[in-house]
């Protein structure tokens, strides 16, 4: 059984700083996060070479063992697989799912991120672990964002849920009990975390709204 089975509680998904680290001490910023309660870290870091994606990836593994969280590493089967990360997270033009089932084997977390209706419902029936909806609210931290998927379309969506499926884009302090009205399992926030003045708080904000929210 792979450790995201063991979460029954809503989560909250995190992520390295990536564009928003100026100078900034990454694996600090990461174990800020999880000491705060961040269920899940995310490696991404688009800029980077592969050779550092895979130093930091065996650091980042380290620290989430030690706190008992979830590693995860966006887009690269490779990297995760040489880091023993507990899984990969998934584009849609990135490798397809079966395939890094493949790779990974049962007990790996594959993710996949989903923009629209017809992504999502193809992505029920796909050997992912879970499902990510997103952008639900207008964000900038793709330099090419997909359409915003809103509140409107996010019920209608969730009509199709068959996994654990997680909220991404633009959530912040002002609208995220708005988010929790629906039947998501977890919420993904980057720059609301990652580039707040001072992140343990920010992190732990978002954790505290998510253990006091009713569904």
């Amino acid at each position: 059984m792979n450790k995201l089975k063991l979460l029954e509680k809503k989560i909250i998904y995190g992520f390295t700083p990536d564009k928003y680290c100026k100078n900034c001490d990454i694996l600090d910023v990461v174990e800020k996060q999880l000491i705060a309660g961040v269920d899940i870290i995310q490696l991404r870091e688009k800029q980077r070479s592969a050779r550092e994606l895979l130093r930091l990836a065996k650091e980042i593994k380290k620290l989430t063992a030690k706190h008992n969280k979830i590693f995860i590493v966006n887009d690269d089967v490779l990297i995760a697989k040489l880091s023993d990360a507990d899984g990969v997270h998934l584009g849609q033009d990135d490798l397809d799912v079966s395939i890094a089932r493949e790779i990974l084997g049962s007990e790996k977390i594959i993710g996949l991120s989903t923009h629209n209706l017809e992504q999502y419902r193809a992505g029920q029936d796909t050997c992912a672990d879970y499902t990510a909806i997103g952008p639900i609210f207008a964000t900038k931290t793709k330099d090419n964002p997909d359409p915003v998927v809103g509140l409107e379309k996010l019920s209608e969506i969730l009509n199709y849920k068959k996994k654990m499926t997680i909220a991404i884009g633009g959530i912040n302090k002002n609208n995220i009990e708005q988010l929790l009205k629906y039947d998501i399992d977890g919420i993904a926030i980057v720059s609301a975390i990652v580039a707040a003045p001072d992140i343990f708080e920010a992190a732990q904000f978002f954790k505290k709204i998510l253990k006091s929210s009713k569904r």
